[in-house]
Order: structure tokens, then C-alpha cells, then sequence
């Protein structure tokens, strides 16, 4: 089998070695920037940091995004903006479940959105570029792949939402953050998709 001067070849190891470390670094990232989501919603919806930092008359904290080591669950912090920070009161009131920020409520997502399923036979248009929000896309790249439907073998769920929990077979759900776009999108048969009440979330 010929095969390239040596020179191509170290060319093309140089640049599929480089390809391979910018996938890692990526994939580093997105585990760091989830660490960093995970320890803000516990700090702000969790522990109600910023209500007992105004309550106390300090200024609430926030993140400095991409500086937290996910390793340490460690997260530095600066000032919040002002805008983020008069979203959230300044004092507590007795609920049900104890101390809650004043104004805020208790529910379940029921109250605050819609669930929607359905069925659609993407073979039925072979030559349709579909945003498919698989179980092995997302569990690879947490991200959706782009196929013509007649790549696309089995019945999907149509999404024209922008937030997809999905159950796998055990139970733990995957949470697709979606956005729009100009293809139709799918999502795996297992998956629903949310919509928000607008009577509840009328600025959302």
C-alpha cells in the first residue's frame, strides 16, 4: 500500500494531534462551566446567597465564569450587577417548606409549564435536514446532530420548544437547553418538551 512521504504524514499526525487536544480542552471546559452552573443555582436557589447577602446589607456575589475549579468545587466571586441583583429580595418570609425569599413561591413545574409529546415518521421526508436531539448525540457532545430524514431509522418526538428533559432507562433525566432554529427539530421518543404557562412567566 503506498503511503505519503514522511513529511505528510508528520504534517498529518501534527494536526490530528492538535485536533485531539482542542477536543479535550472543549470537553474540559463544558465539564468546568457545568460545575460552575450546578454550584450558582445551589448559591442563588438553594442557600438563597444573594437574599441573605441583601438582608445583611451586603452586596450579593456572583461567579466570575470559566474561573472555578470544577475539581475543587471551588467558584471566585465578585459583585453581582445591579441588574441581576434587584431580582432577588431582601428579606425571608415562613412557608410550608421554611424560610423563603419574601414574594417567591412554592410549586412544581406543572405550575410554571406545559408538557408536550407526539409522534413524527421522519422517513416520511427523506430529503427534511432535521435538528435531532438524540440519546447518543447528547450523551457524546450534549448537543444536537443534523440528518436528512431518511438517515433518521425509528418514529421521533417534533420539538418546537426550547427546554427537552429526557428519561433514559434508568431513572435520571437529561435536560436539553434548546434553541430555535430553521430546521424541524426531533428529540428521542423517551424525551417531552416543555412549554412555560404564559399566565405564569408573561416576560419570559
Amino acid at each position: 500500500m503506498p503511503c505519503p512521504p514522511l513529511e505528510v504524514q508528520l504534517g498529518i499526525a501534527s494536526l490530528l494531534g492538535a485536533l485531539d487536544d482542542r477536543i479535550t480542552l472543549l470537553r474540559e471546559t463544558n465539564t468546568t462551566l457545568e460545575a460552575i452552573a450546578q454550584a450558582l443555582f445551589k448559591s442563588w436557589f438553594i442557600d438563597f446567597d444573594p437574599v441573605r447577602a441583601k438582608a445583611e446589607g451586603r452586596q450579593p456575589e456572583g461567579a466570575i465564569q470559566g474561573c472555578m475549579s470544577a475539581a475543587e468545587g471551588r467558584m471566585p466571586k465578585a459583585a453581582m450587577d445591579a441588574t441581576t441583583a434587584a431580582l432577588f429580595p431582601d428579606s425571608f418570609e415562613e412557608s410550608e417548606l421554611g424560610l423563603v425569599p419574601k414574594g417567591w413561591s412554592i410549586g412544581c413545574v406543572g405550575d410554571l409549564a406545559n408538557q408536550k409529546k407526539g409522534s413524527v415518521n421522519p422517513l416520511a421526508s427523506p430529503e427534511v435536514l432535521f435538528e435531532h436531539y438524540s440519546l447518543p448525540a447528547f450523551d457524546s457532545d450534549q448537543a444536537p446532530v443534523f440528518e436528512l430524514g431518511q438517515q433518521i431509522k425509528s418514529n421521533k418526538t417534533p420539538c418546537q420548544m426550547r427546554l427537552c428533559c429526557c428519561r433514559s432507562s434508568i431513572p435520571t433525566y437529561r435536560v436539553y437547553g434548546c434553541q430555535l432554529t430553521m430546521e424541524p427539530m426531533l428529540s428521542a421518543q423517551q424525551s417531552f418538551w416543555l412549554t412555560r404557562r404564559r399566565k405564569v412567566c408573561p416576560k419570559s
